[in-house]
């Protein structure tokens, strides 16, 4: 019977090109040609050495790309050294970003150009305290008939929540609210405020008649420029007259008519945010 030769049915891998190598038809190849380290495939039925692959195409003829690389030195296999290296590519070529420390996260730099690792700025809300008196209630008698010119409302009343706060950047902007029930004496008008630093930063006034009054509730704004303890309190500013004024009651005649809900007297959220 007639013995057919079908030649090669699978391709062989040669390994690195060498010149001195005869190559046959189905043959793979590794080689360096113009920055480039790809595979190529012998395509010619003759059987030849010296004849070496070239991406110019002066080989053309007898090879194919069979798989093109990258630029060499610049493979992922040379470049990522490193367990928690990152892959990018930069304006030459690819680069290697080393992981980053425990609790950072992946930025863009400031440029725009790539990126980097930095700390967690946990978005715009950077956190929320809550505070609450739970003791009873607070007044104060101060004056706040206003007259002779002076409107300003200094360093004034008592204090009925009272918060250390420590912000967590130094750009941020502190948003403060407060509630509580309260009682004015006299037919007055009572007035309750958040301090930030002992400087007013909103106030908001009630009607009184005969030491009644009404729920309170206020919002304040405060510009944050560093990261020191602020002492945040929302405080009785006492009354037009200067009548007692109470917050944690409806009244104004003292603790005897302190009103609680769920054990609270009153309470005030800080929202930070960038």
């Amino acid at each position: 019977m007639a013995t057919i030769d079908l030649g090669k049915i699978a391709f062989v891998n040669k390994g690195t090109y060498n010149n001195s190598t005869t190559y046959e038809k189905n043959d793979l190849v590794q080689f360096t040609d113009g920055g480039l380290l790809s595979t190529y495939l012998y395509i010619d039925s003759t059987a030849q050495s010296g004849q070496a692959p070239s991406s110019s195409g002066t080989a053309g003829s007898r090879w194919v790309y069979f798989a093109k690389g990258g630029a060499a030195g610049t493979d992922v296999g040379t470049t990522l050294t490193t367990q928690g290296d990152i892959l990018y590519r930069d304006g030459s070529g690819l680069q290697r970003l080393p992981k980053g420390a425990a609790g950072e996260v992946l930025k863009i730099n400031s440029g725009a150009t790539a990126p980097e690792w930095g700390a967690d700025e946990g978005g715009k809300v950077k956190q929320v305290v809550v505070a609450s008196n739970t003791s009873g209630v607070t007044s104060s008698s101060h004056d706040m008939t206003q007259g002779s010119g002076t409107y300003a409302v200094g360093n004034i009343g008592a204090a009925h929540i009272s918060v250390s706060f420590t912000p967590l950047s130094s750009s941020s902007k502190l948003i403060i609210s407060a509630s509580a029930l309260q009682g004015t004496g006299g037919n007055g008008q009572g007035y309750a405020g958040i301090f930030v630093d002992n400087v007013c930063r909103g106030i908001v006034s009630a009607n009184g008649y005969a030491n009644d009054a009404s729920g309170i509730s206020l919002n304040a704004y405060y510009n944050n420029t560093n990261t020191n303890a602020k002492t945040i309190q929302f405080r009785t500013c006492g009354s037009w007259g200067g009548h007692q004024n109470t917050l944690g009651t409806r009244r104004a005649a003292g603790g005897s008519r302190a009103t609680s809900y769920d054990g609270q007297y009153g309470n005030m959220q800080i929202l930070e945010v960038e």
